[in-house]
């Protein structure tokens, strides 16, 4: 992906490192605490600037796609029970769910899904949220492989948007200071080689910098806000 994005916040990390570090003998200090918020806003306004609009992806979610597949009437829940009786066997011969799916046919990764939430192991576990899903994305990328066309035509929709989304987010976390793992990665997958530019464009420490005078000129203009008061 070529954009103009690994340029636009390298250029924020700059501006926003002078903005910080800003010095001028001649300000007080609430003048040059006041120039300095000034300064690091107007790196914000720069960067915003370019923050890409990542469009609402058109059609069903993932959830609603899901959903859709999950047992509706008599014959579909004999088949899913079935199903996971076979599943259980599998469990019981030591194969993780991951697996199950990554091999299963549409029958069996529907059934998954149906009982992973009373699964034993997953139901009473303090990471259930995290298995349900991790499981039900690999289960959705299988299902588009098995040629389910819901699952492929959203896998594509949100693969042309992945880059765009990726770049927003990065952007975005950077106007706080700080950006995060998640969106790392992210970028990182949709776009490996803007993300290492991104990655050699980072000034180092500027996250915990930021945060610092973040509460610093927090504190310095409530105190000024506080004697002014007092007057």
């Amino acid at each position: 992906m070529t954009t103009n994005y690994p340029g636009a916040f390298s250029r924020h990390q700059q501006e926003t490192r002078s903005a910080i570090t800003f010095q001028d003998r001649n300000l007080t200090r609430k003048a040059l605490i006041a120039r300095q918020i000034g300064l690091r806003q107007s790196a914000n306004a720069n960067l915003a600037a370019v923050i890409p609009t990542v469009p609402e992806i058109p059609g069903s979610s993932r959830a609603e796609i899901l959903e859709a597949l999950r047992p509706g009437n008599a014959d579909e829940v004999a088949v899913a029970l079935h199903q996971r009786e076979r599943i259980q066997a599998d469990l019981d011969r030591g194969r993780r769910p991951e697996q199950i799916v990554a091999s299963g046919d549409l029958r069996t990764v529907v059934a998954l899904l149906d009982w992973l939430p009373s699964m034993p192991g997953v139901k009473d576990s303090p990471h259930r949220e995290d298995i349900e899903a991790e499981i039900g994305a690999l289960a959705f990328d299988r299902l588009a492989a098995l040629g389910h066309e819901p699952a492929a035509q959203r896998i594509q929709a949100e693969q042309e948007s992945a880059g765009p989304a990726a770049w927003a987010r990065v952007l975005t976390e950077a106007q706080a200071g700080e950006i995060s793992t998640g969106a790392w990665t992210a970028l990182y997958r949709a776009d490996p080689e803007g993300y290492q530019e991104a990655q050699a464009a980072e000034v180092p420490g500027l996250g915990d910098e930021v945060r610092r005078f973040d509460i610093s000129a927090a504190r310095e203009v409530e105190a000024s806000a506080g004697v002014q008061g007092i007057r």
